[in-house]
C-alpha cells in the first residue's frame, strides 16, 4: 500500500492547509479552520500519509447531534482532498470509508 489512513496530528495541519490551497486555490478553507477542526472534532479529521510520512490526502467530518438526547445521529463531510499524483489510486475512497466506519463505531 502506498499510504495509510490515520487520525490527524497537530503536526499535519500545515500540510493539510497547503494541500487544500494547492487544490482549491482562492476557494480553499482558511488555515485557521484546520486548527479549529483539530480542536473541536479530532476524531473527524483523518489523513492519508505516504510511506515517508507525507500527507497526501485528508477528510474532515463533523458530528451532528440530536439536541434533545445529546447523542450523535449523523456526520457532515466538510471537506476531502487528495494530492493530484495520488488521485485515482483509492485514497479518497479509503478516507471516506474510514470516516464512515468511525461514525458507526
Amino acid at each position: 500500500m502506498l499510504y495509510k489512513i490515520r487520525q490527524a496530528e497537530k503536526s499535519d495541519l500545515t500540510a493539510m492547509y497547503q494541500l487544500e490551497r494547492e487544490l482549491f486555490g482562492d476557494h480553499c478553507y482558511p488555515d485557521f479552520l484546520f486548527r479549529q477542526a483539530y480542536d473541536c472534532w479530532p476524531s473527524g479529521l483523518l489523513v492519508a500519509v505516504s510511506e515517508c510520512g507525507h500527507v497526501v490526502g485528508y477528510v474532515l467530518s463533523s458530528p451532528s447531534f440530536n439536541r434533545q438526547t445529546e447523542t450523535q445521529r449523523d456526520a457532515w463531510i466538510l471537506g476531502i482532498a487528495v494530492e493530484n499524483k495520488m488521485q485515482g489510486k483509492g485514497v479518497g475512497k479509503a478516507l471516506l470509508s474510514e470516516a464512515l466506519a468511525q461514525q458507526h463505531s
